[in-house]
């Protein structure tokens, strides 16, 4: 007689149960946000007259968001990151920008100065930002937008706490 093998699979109950808990819960989100209208009010409210908030609504708009991500190997770890820019005019897509990538150690026989996470991590959320802002001003340049959104933390976290020592990249 062969072996049984045990199958262990999620219960259909449970996930009916996840699907309704998330269904209430954007439900709740949705009913909670308030108007444009309120928002328009309460800008008009503060601006003292310096602008026209119902009247300005931006034709192109340029997002700009950067990413990475760090590989764990056994030499070391090596981080990877870029930025990418997205033009909107009206409702519709109409231009990407992408940042060039970059590695961190960009070289192979570097991957050694990173033997602890926090070493790469903190080279890798600086040049992010970086990363973000050249891929931004590029946007800025090429597309002339009405309204610029970077998303990202503008100050990585820790960034100013973790300070390693001994890297090529102080």
């Amino acid at each position: 007689m062969g072996e049984e093998e045990e199958r262990i699979t999620v219960a259909p109950m449970l996930l009916f149960r996840l699907r309704e808990m998330l269904i209430d819960y954007f439900e709740a989100l949705a009913s909670g946000i308030v108007s444009t209208d309120f928002y328009r009010r309460e800008i008009a409210g503060i601006s003292v007259g310096r602008i026209n908030a119902s009247s300005w609504s931006p034709s192109r708009v340029v997002v700009v968001d950067g990413g990475s991500n760090v590989v764990s190997m056994n030499a070391g770890f090596l981080g990877v990151c870029s930025a990418v820019a997205v033009v909107f005019e009206g409702n519709r897509v109409s231009g990407r920008i992408i940042g060039e990538p970059e590695l961190v150690p960009d070289s192979p026989r570097d991957l050694v100065v990173f033997e602890v996470l926090d070493q790469v991590m903190c080279v890798l959320d600086k040049l992010r930002e970086a990363k973000v802002f050249e891929t931004a001003l590029r946007a800025l340049e090429e597309f002339d937008p009405e309204l610029l959104v970077i998303d990202g933390p503008l100050m990585p976290y820790g960034a100013l706490a973790k300070m390693p020592t001994g890297t090529l990249y102080e």
